[in-house]
This record gives C-alpha cells, sequence and structure tokens, in this order.
C-alpha cells in the first residue's frame, strides 16, 4: 500500500483513482464498479493496460476474463483483508474525517509491516 487517501461517504471510490496513481504503473485493475468508457480511453493513451472487470451484459468468454482479473486483484486487496480482520476495521464510527483519516493511515502502516514481518526478523527465527 503506499497511498491512502480519505473523503467522505458521498463521494464514489473512482473519483480518487487519479491521488492514488503515482505515476509508474503500467496495468490498472479494477472491479465492475469502476468500468468507465472514458477512464479506459485515457489509460490506454498513455500507454497502460486497462483490465478492470467489465460490467453489464457479458458472455461466458468475459467472464473467464473477469475470473482471471479477479485472481490477480486478490492479491492487492490482501492487505484490506489483514486491516479488516486483525484490526476490526469492518465499520468506520464517525469521528471526523480527521480523526479517521489519523486511524486509517497509522492502520494501513501497521498493515504494510505485518505484510514483511517475515522479512523483517532476524534470520533463523
Amino acid at each position: 500500500m503506499h497511498t491512502v487517501t480519505t473523503t467522505d461517504a458521498a463521494q464514489a471510490d473512482i473519483i480518487q483513482l487519479p491521488a492514488l496513481l503515482h505515476g509508474q504503473e503500467t496495468t490498472l485493475y479494477g472491479d465492475k464498479a469502476d468500468d468507465k468508457a472514458d477512464d479506459k480511453l485515457n489509460w490506454e493513451c498513455s500507454g497502460g493496460w486497462y483490465r478492470v472487470n467489465k460490467s453489464g451484459k457479458r458472455s461466458a468468454k468475459w467472464d473467464t476474463i473477469n475470473a482471471t482479473r479477479s485472481r490477480v486483484r486478490a492479491r492487492g486487496e490482501h492487505v484490506f483483508r489483514v486491516v479488516k480482520c486483525s484490526w476490526g476495521f469492518m465499520k468506520m464510527r464517525y469521528r471526523g474525517l480527521m480523526k479517521n483519516t489519523t486511524r486509517v493511515l497509522a492502520t494501513f502502516a501497521l498493515a504494510n509491516l505485518y505484510q514483511v514481518r517475515h522479512r523483517l526478523l532476524p534470520q533463523g527465527t
């Protein structure tokens, strides 16, 4: 996890996409809610691969493609499972955006450390 943003609940996730990218990405994976024709055109014109799951009516071929893309995305989504299960981040209690943002940043920093804990330990332990 390299970037975290927080907004109020009225904001759609896809609106935060430009703030989450650092510019070195070559492939964009996303779920069906992120499937936008304009975003696809912009991403592919900049030389990237747009691998967002297709929404709407799909054939068996597209269902297979979506399943493959979802398997790749699952690896990136693992950090969210760690945050939710290890630190009880299932529901967000409203404390104000600044307090919630602070909690989110601290939690994801811990999740990053948790993900690499085996590489941080001395050899032989």
